[in-house]
């Protein structure tokens, strides 16, 4: 919500917009965002600094120059918009693993596995949101195919047929496209996470019958086909790369991958 002080009888237009004379700057702008916050956080204790300030800059109302400006930074904080962001899921890729095999018990040294030899790739995923995370793909990407995807908007849901899609899904061409899954991923959708936890490994998807040898780059992504709504969606949150992974001794491969 904006909060707006111009009414105000010590309102004093040299300082600015919903300013006065004596209520302004970042002495005043610091207990109002600091409100803000407080009411997040008693939504969803499981929010770090970090994704605390991303769903603020995120959900301001953009005053002047589009995103980030000298004048008015991220835009005038909106709290009924962060909270209600802060309430949702958020799912974060904390690490990996490449194994040997599909339980996930044998790791493959200095991601380094033996040409053709099919290997698994174990990505570790936290719900950082208040809201228990429905069951999602997780994805393998190469570099070439992972660079230009683009995350969907949001404000389409209620279009008109095919114009309509969700938030945060990753495609090529158009929003309204299929999703981009990736080059591997698990042939149907597995393991939610609770509120504040880590899936702690649980789903491996395999690369089958592995890699020629080479040097390739690969990016993981959480819920490409963004079957959960999710309090920040965009790219960055959901990846985690480049990783470099190095098949019979890691000769970098012509066609860029």
């Amino acid at each position: 919500m904006g909060i707006a002080i111009s009414a105000d009888p010590d309102y004093d237009p040299a300082c600015g917009v919903d300013y006065t004379g004596t209520m302004n700057g970042t002495s005043g702008a610091a207990p109002i965002v600091s409100g803000v916050v407080g009411l997040m956080l008693s939504v969803n204790p499981n929010m770090t600094p970090a994704h605390v300030q991303e769903i603020l800059q995120k959900t301001a109302d953009d005053l002047d120059t589009a995103g980030w400006d000298e004048v008015t930074g991220w835009g005038r904080v909106n709290a009924f918009a962060a909270v209600t962001k802060a309430k949702k899921a958020d799912l974060v890729i904390t690490g990996y693993q490449l194994t040997e095999d599909a339980a996930g018990l044998i790791p493959i040294p200095a991601n380094n596995p033996d040409p053709d030899q099919t290997f698994y790739v174990k990505i570790f995923v936290k719900n950082r949101g208040a809201t228990a995370a429905a069951p999602f793909y997780r994805s393998v990407y190469f570099q070439s195919r992972f660079a230009p995807l683009q995350v969907s908007p949001p404000g389409h849901e209620s279009d008109t047929p095919p114009n309509d899609y969700l938030e945060g899904c990753l495609y090529s061409v158009n929003p309204w496209d299929s999703p981009d899954l990736g080059d591997y991923y698990p042939s149907s959708l597995f393991g939610g996470i609770s509120p504040g936890d880590s899936d702690n490994g649980l789903v491996k998807v395999e690369v089958t019958d592995g890699l020629a040898a080479g040097s390739y780059t690969l990016w993981l992504y959480a819920d490409a086909a963004c079957n959960i709504a999710e309090g920040v969606e965009d790219k960055d949150n959901n990846d985690w790369g480049p990783i470099t992974v190095n098949v019979g001794g890691g000769v970098q491969r012509a066609d860029g991958y």
